[in-house]
C-alpha cells in the first residue's frame, strides 16, 4: 500500500495512506518516506505490540518475481481504527493486498466506499483469494478495477489460463 501511495503521489495526486506501522525504526522511516513523497499520514496508526511489516522483492533478470512478506502491524488494522467519517471524502481508494486481521476489512471497506460513491481499485492477497470466489463475489461486483496476475486470475476464476476466453468470461 505504501509503494502504491508513493507512486500515485509522484503523479501529483492528493494521496493519503490508511494503515498501521509499528513503533520502531522501520515504522518511523516509513512515515518519513511517505511524507517525502507527499503522502498524507494523518490516518496512520502506530502499533505498540507489533513491528512494522517488511517486504522483499526477489526479481530475476527475466521471469516471475517473488515477494517475501514479514507480516507486521499493517496486517492487523481493525475496523475501529479506521477514520470512517474522514475517509469518505476520497474519490478513489486503492485496497492493497490484505493479510491476517486486516483481510476482514475488505468487505466492509468496499461496501462503505460504494455507499459513499468512492471508486475502488483492488489488488487481492493470496489470503483473500484463498477465501474463494463465492465469498468474494459480492464485494468484487462493487469493485471498479481489479488487478490480478495470471496465477491469481486462475485461482479466482477457477479456470486455466490456457482457456483465455473462459478465464475472462468467468472473471
Amino acid at each position: 500500500g505504501t509503494n502504491i501511495a508513493c507512486a500515485l503521489a509522484n503523479f501529483g495526486l492528493k494521496i493519503a495512506y490508511v494503515g498501521k506501522v509499528g513503533q520502531d525504526l522501520i515504522g518511523e522511516q516509513t512515515l518519513v518516506d511517505l511524507k517525502k513523497f507527499g503522502v498524507g499520514i494523518g490516518f496512520v496508526q502506530k502499533d505498540k505490540q507489533r513491528p512494522t511489516a517488511v517486504s522483499v522483492v526477489l526479481s530475476p533478470m527475466a521471469g516471475d518475481r517473488t515477494i517475501l512478506v514479514y507480516q507486521g502491524a499493517c496486517h492487523f488494522l481493525k475496523k475501529t481504527e479506521v477514520s470512517w467519517g474522514k475517509i469518505k471524502k476520497a474519490q478513489w481508494w486503492f485496497l492493497a493486498p490484505f493479510y491476517q486481521q486486516t483481510a476482514e476489512l475488505f468487505g466492509p471497506l468496499v461496501d462503505f466506499a460504494k455507499a459513499n460513491s468512492i471508486k475502488v481499485a483492488v489488488n487481492l492477497s493470496s489470503v483473500q483469494l484463498a477465501l474463494g470466489r463465492d465469498i468474494l463475489r459480492e464485494s468484487l461486483r462493487k469493485v471498479d478495477i481489479l488487478f490480478l496476475n495470471h496465477r491469481e486470475a486462475e485461482k479466482l476464476a477457477e479456470v486455466s489460463r490456457e482457456d483465455e476466453k473462459g478465464l475472462l468470461l468467468s472473471l
